[in-house]
């Protein structure tokens, strides 16, 4: 009887223990502890172990657990989606990119995020300062807004607004586009040593930033060339204006020259050349016809 009683009572406890734990399983394990006998394997894309034939070993390209999964896909020059970085090998990186900058692309990976498991590009809902709008003068100068066509910077700006290097920063951002646009800030990038030029398109009101690199302007500032042009011969034909801009292809500064009425030409349009190179000023006269001796 007691035999009987202490056999009941093992399967007692084992039907206990069984009931408790039902997929327990063992076996053979592998360097990363999965049960092989089992069927399961490492998948290093998952970080778990797993039966291939009931989990496929791969993740979407986009998906994420937290923000640092996150990177702008590498294959773009202006991003607007972003890619779990194990996948960044795939793609090559575009050997050159326009400076052309879109307010909404991801550029760097603090503006990808996980949401919902999903790398998402954080500035698709970002917008840049509300379009301007209202009537406009025939360059499409917003005139009650207080903008105006600027000839040396081939754009409508707020002359209050811009000092001469963030003049001269726009008008070589802006040199490569083929249509009219409005100044709307020009910022200094301390972190990289650029400046930021947002412009707005006057056909379509579009905005668009432009990276121009500090190196791209030089330390002639023009201040020192208008010293230079002092005592040249733009100061003794001619009133010398406060404004100009620097050609960096011929390294010149050419500042905005009024002629004295004796030497005045109706088809000129002069202006003072301050070469960096010697330190020399001269009068350029820009003229359509043939120069009044």
């Amino acid at each position: 009887m007691k035999k009987i009683i202490g056999v009941l009572t093992v399967l007692v406890l084992l039907a206990v223990v069984g009931c408790a734990n039902p997929n327990i399983i063992g076996g053979e394990k592998d360097a990363h502890g999965c049960l092989v006998a089992a069927g399961y394997s490492w998948c290093d894309a998952k970080q778990k172990c797993l039966r291939p034939f009931e989990e496929a070993c791969t993740i979407a390209e986009d998906a994420c657990q937290v923000n640092e999964d996150c990177i702008p896909k590498p294959s773009d020059c202006h991003p607007l989606s972003c890619i779990n970085k194990q996948y960044a090998t795939k793609y090559v990186k575009p050997d050159i990119c326009t400076m052309m900058f879109l307010p909404t692309a991801a550029y760097n990976p603090e503006d990808c995020a996980c949401v919902n498991e999903t790398c998402i590009d954080k500035n698709l809902n970002k917008t840049s300062e509300k379009p301007i709008g209202g009537d406009k003068d025939t360059h499409g100068c917003l005139i009650g807004a207080g903008y105006s066509w600027n000839e040396t910077v081939t754009a409508c700006v707020r002359e209050w607004e811009l000092n001469a290097t963030q003049k001269e920063f726009a008008r070589i951002a802006i040199a490569p586009l083929s249509y009219p646009v409005t100044i709307i800030s020009v910022e200094e990038q301390t972190s990289n040593g650029s400046f930021i030029v947002q412009v707005q398109r006057n056909d379509n009101n579009q905005l668009v930033e432009i990276a121009v690199e500090k190196s791209l302007v030089s330390n002639f500032t023009i201040s020192e060339a208008l010293k230079v042009a002092e005592g040249s011969e733009c100061t003794d034909k001619g009133i010398l204006g406060t404004t100009g801009f620097y050609n960096t292809n011929s390294r010149t500064w050419w500042l905005d020259l009024t002629m004295k009425p004796a030497y005045q030409q109706n088809t000129c349009n002069p202006a003072c050349v301050v070469s960096e190179d010697t330190r020399s000023a001269a009068i350029n006269w820009r003229c359509t016809g043939l120069i009044r001796q």
